[in-house]
């Protein structure tokens, strides 16, 4: 069968403007694709939300059960941080975070959004959203960097969503 309309662009993108004209077929080189790898993936997707222990000081405050397990890869979709009310005096300011741990070095993968919030109730509300999923590896650990807090007594609910990948 032929083609019997062209999506918004083709004619620009062919060059075909000038005539008027729309292919009437398409090359066997050239076809047209519609992305299946979440109708693939839909079956593994996973909703997991832990939280960290309080969090006190500077650095990696992880949620011990967001380890990714020996024998699995995830790939990330979201990873979110949020608090309940904080207490006066309490602040924090902190991003997203992923802590690789590679046999040799660890590192710290960090959103590029940073989210601050202080005084009597205030909250926490952070996410962190892939375009194209990020692969996380066994023993990798989500969590949040705490780049400065002040009389912290609350630990963050670490939420992720993820497609679950057995290796």
């Amino acid at each position: 069968m032929t083609i019997q309309r062209a999506p918004k662009g083709l004619l620009d993108l062919l060059a075909m403007k000038g005539t008027g004209d729309l292919p009437h077929e398409l090359s066997e080189t050239l076809s047209a694709s519609v992305d299946v790898m979440d109708l693939y993936l839909n079956e593994s997707y996973q909703v997991q939300t832990f939280a960290t222990l309080a969090i006190a000081a500077a650095g990696f405050a992880g949620a011990p059960s967001l380890i990714v397990p020996q024998g699995e890869y995830w790939l990330l979709k979201t990873l979110s941080a949020q608090s309940i009310n904080l207490n006066a005096g309490e602040s924090y300011r902190l991003r997203n975070a992923i802590l690789v741990n590679n046999p040799v070095l660890s590192s710290v993968i960090m959103s590029p959004n940073e989210c601050s919030a202080s005084g009597v109730l205030q909250r926490i509300g952070l996410g962190w959203y892939f375009e194209v999923p990020l692969l996380v590896r066994p023993a990798d650990q989500l969590g949040v960097w705490v780049n400065d807090v002040t009389a912290g007594v609350h630990g963050m609910l670490i939420t992720t969503t993820f497609y679950r990948l057995s290796i």
